[in-house]
């Protein structure tokens, strides 16, 4: 959170930036004086009982909420805006999936999808031997060995 009271070119006014983590992470920007960004920070992520709470707490529960949506967003594939699910359990997202009592597919580790795309492009045993050397444990995975092994007898 960067929070920057006056400025010589607009007197009483008040800038905060809320920024999520990392150095290329997104941010967004709030102008206007107390009045004004108590408003908009209360609007923009829908703070109940902010009725006589210190700008600065608001700030704070901004970056919160701000924070925590792109944490699950970037972490774990979650969605704020978007089509909304229609609770169909057999095409609907994987947490409805587990509401209706069902286990979802798990997730692709992308260190093995990428692998098992080497693999398959792989044109010579020693690129493949190579491949494996440099990644040697991703191939306690026993899909990815079969499919390291199969290739193996392939290009032999």
């Amino acid at each position: 959170m960067v929070m920057e009271i006056g400025s010589p070119h607009e007197p009483g006014r008040i800038s905060v930036t809320l920024k999520s983590d990392g150095r290329d992470g997104t941010w967004i920007v709030f102008h206007g004086n107390a009045g004004e960004i108590r408003r908009q920070l209360i609007a923009t992520f829908d703070i109940e009982d902010a009725e006589g709470a210190p700008l600065f707490d608001l700030i704070n529960e901004a970056t919160r909420i701000y924070k925590s949506t792109g944490n699950v967003s970037a972490g774990l594939g979650g969605r704020v805006v978007g089509k909304k699910s229609d609770g169909n359990a057999a095409t609907g997202s994987a947490w409805d999936k587990v509401a209706e009592g069902e286990k979802p597919e798990p997730e692709v580790d992308p260190n093995i999808a990428r692998l098992t795309a080497a693999i398959e492009a792989a044109t010579t045993p020693d690129a493949l031997r190579d491949l494996y050397a440099r990644n040697a444990s991703y191939f306690t995975d026993p899909a990815l060995l079969a499919a390291w092994q199969a290739k193996g007898k392939a290009l032999s």
